[in-house]
């Protein structure tokens, strides 16, 4: 892989911070200095001197990608979106990344990580919900689930999350902008590591989804089963007229298994 690109997913940062970092020297490849377009090899040892810190001095959340509309912001695991019980959260950290007065879009559950997607005006987030109701917002996740996938499936089914903390699968089909379609990447031993798309979603859709159709998330605390998982449930790509943006997983393996898929869709933000 790249170097940049390596450097890139170790930090959950862009690319165009990852270059940062190498043009300044800071990162080294069995400890030399090389080019950032250089290609990575197995079993070379690629050191960051200094972990970098997100934009402005905000504490966990970074911006993977921004332009005057909209700002792709990545949230780890173990944080949530907006404001609840605590103010471990994205929205608190906005003003902190220089987008005070900038509205959250989208929202993710506390153990996925991944992009959320913020907006500066009240006419861009009508633009994103407009562009969201006719299809035009593809999103992207990675998830490890129980059971063996060997091949692709769609499920359609209504989700019903009124007043649940757990949400239900109808048997009616819902409106196909909400479908889940879900590819295998690989299978691993008992466990199969799948990229999930959604244009539209409810809350906890995929999760649910692959519940219904036999494939609960490993360590999913609502619908799986078994311990936590140190890997949940990422939100890898963001695809819409105009704009994208994508992070890949902390854990290196499922990086060079996922990478060849997300290749095909991903174009090079510079």
């Amino acid at each position: 892989m790249r170097l940049d690109r390596i450097v890139a997913t170790l930090l959950a940062v862009g690319l165009r911070a990852s270059r940062t970092y190498i043009d300044q020297g800071q990162v080294l490849v069995d400890g030399r200095l090389v080019a950032k377009g250089i290609l990575v090899q197995p079993g070379q040892i690629v050191t960051v001197s200094e972990a970098p810190k997100s934009k402005a001095g905000a504490g966990l959340a970074n911006i993977i990608h921004q332009n005057t509309q909209h700002a792709a912001i990545f949230k780890p695991k173990a944080m949530h979106s907006v404001l609840g019980k605590d103010h471990n959260c994205v929205q608190e950290e906005l003003s902190l990344l220089g987008l005070a007065g900038w509205q959250l879009v989208n929202r993710l559950d506390y153990l996925t990580s991944g992009l959320v997607l913020a907006a500066a005006t009240e006419q861009d987030v009508l633009y994103y919900k407009a562009l969201q109701d006719k299809g035009e917002v593809a999103k992207y996740y990675l998830a490890l689930v129980h059971g063996v996938v060997l091949s692709a499936f769609t499920v359609h089914q209504r989700i019903d999350d009124t007043q649940r903390r757990r949400v239900r699968v109808l048997t009616d089909p819902d409106d196909p902008v909400r479908s889940t379609f879900v590819q295998p990447i690989t299978v691993l031993d008992s466990t199969t590591l799948v990229l999930a798309r959604i244009y539209k979603g409810r809350r906890h859709q995929i999760r649910a989804h692959l519940a219904h159709a036999g494939y609960p998330l490993v360590g999913d605390p609502l619908y799986g089963s078994g311990p936590e998982s140190d890997f949940f449930l990422h939100h890898c790509l963001l695809d819409m007229p105009g704009f994208q943006a994508w992070t890949l997983p902390q854990k290196s393996h499922f990086v060079d298994l996922a990478y060849p898929y997300l290749s095909k869709i991903i174009v090079e933000v510079v």
